[in-house]
């Protein structure tokens, strides 16, 4: 079929946005006034998995720049990237978004809660 369509979605998932170029100008006044560094990344997200997976099982977990392409695309190319780290352009896009990911086994299973991980202090510097 010539028109044939696939449709991809993450069914549940924890999304940490974060940013790779702290620009106050880029960002926008929702986000509050004060910015925290992480200085070692791939160490805040092994830390903080290992703290949320004692609360959900997880399938999927990923971290990553996010490119911004299209998320529409025929059979013969390939996608942009994986799912979860494709937006489109938009005015947000000049925000350089990171994110972390973790995509829980229940379905519509998670609520908004605090996550406890002390762990991750020390690899967290505020910034004004």
């Amino acid at each position: 079929d010539r028109n044939a369509t696939e449709h991809r979605a993450i069914d549940d998932a924890f999304v940490l946005c974060t940013t790779i170029e702290f620009n106050p100008e880029k960002l926008s006044d929702t986000f509050g006034e004060y910015c925290v560094k992480i200085s070692n990344p791939k160490e805040f997200f092994e830390k903080l998995s290992s703290s949320l997976e004692k609360i959900h099982p997880i399938k999927n977990k990923q971290m990553g720049e996010i490119i911004y392409d299209k998320r529409e695309f025929t059979v013969h190319e390939q996608a942009s990237g994986q799912i979860g780290f494709v937006k489109p352009k938009d005015i947000y896009s000049e925000q350089k978004e990171f994110r972390f990911l973790w995509e829980v086994q229940e379905y519509n299973a998670i609520q908004p809660f605090l996550l406890d991980c002390p762990s991750v202090a020390t690899l967290c510097e505020l910034i004004k």
